[in-house]
């Protein structure tokens, strides 16, 4: 409120005019949890978990790290290639000023599928005290760095685990030895399985 007044002392002397000063509160942007997901997986961005203490919020804005964006509060992307994005939400409000808009980050990691190796074609024996055969999936990998498990089929009925194990086959033929091995993920794209023949032949 601004007053004024004259060198009249008249009971009209003073004046009294005011003005009403809002001083905005910056809004809060929430552009929600981190993420594990596969490629080619549609993702959901829910931005409305962010607010604006004092007005309405008139903006939302995405950015997804691989050069994509998006416009909304509720958006969906998909990611072409394995790799770790910074997701970026850009909200604005209703003030009209500088302070009016703030963004908000969450980490998207895309995951690489391992790579599964069960070793070369076997050829081996039965009948024999040492015939079992050692296999050996140690040169199994995952690009991302992630702990491996490793599951052995053996095609005649047993299944054993551990990146290299022994095997012992009781009758003669082809089996198809198929290796899984599984990141700590839990995503359906962190399995990935190679496959060996082996020939047991009677001694």
């Amino acid at each position: 409120t601004l007053a004024v007044k004259d060198d009249t002392e008249a009971n009209n002397a003073w004046q009294q005019q005011s003005q009403t000063v809002t001083v905005n509160r910056t809004p809060i942007a929430d552009a929600g949890p981190n993420r594990l997901v596969c490629v080619g997986e549609a993702i959901e961005f829910d931005g409305s978990a962010s607010l604006d203490p004092d007005g309405t919020l008139v903006g939302y804005h995405w950015r997804f790290g691989d050069g994509a964006e998006a416009d909304g509060s509720l958006v969906r992307h998909t990611y072409d290639q394995p790799g770790n994005y910074a997701v970026d939400l850009s909200i604005e409000d209703n003030s009209n000023t500088t302070c009016g808009s703030v963004a908000s980050a969450a980490q998207v990691r895309v995951n690489t599928r391992p790579v599964a190796k069960a070793d070369a074609e076997r050829v081996g024996y039965t009948g024999g005290a040492h015939d079992d055969l050692v296999f050996d999936g140690s040169e199994s990998y995952d690009p991302d760095g992630d702990i491996l498990s490793y599951r052995w089929d053996f095609g005649d009925g047993n299944v054993k685990r551990g990146s290299k194990v022994h095997h012992y086959f009781q009758n003669p033929g082809y089996y198809t030895v198929r290796l899984t091995v599984q990141d700590d993920t839990g995503l359906a794209c962190g399995v990935a399985t190679d496959e060996v023949t082996v020939t047991i032949s009677a001694r």
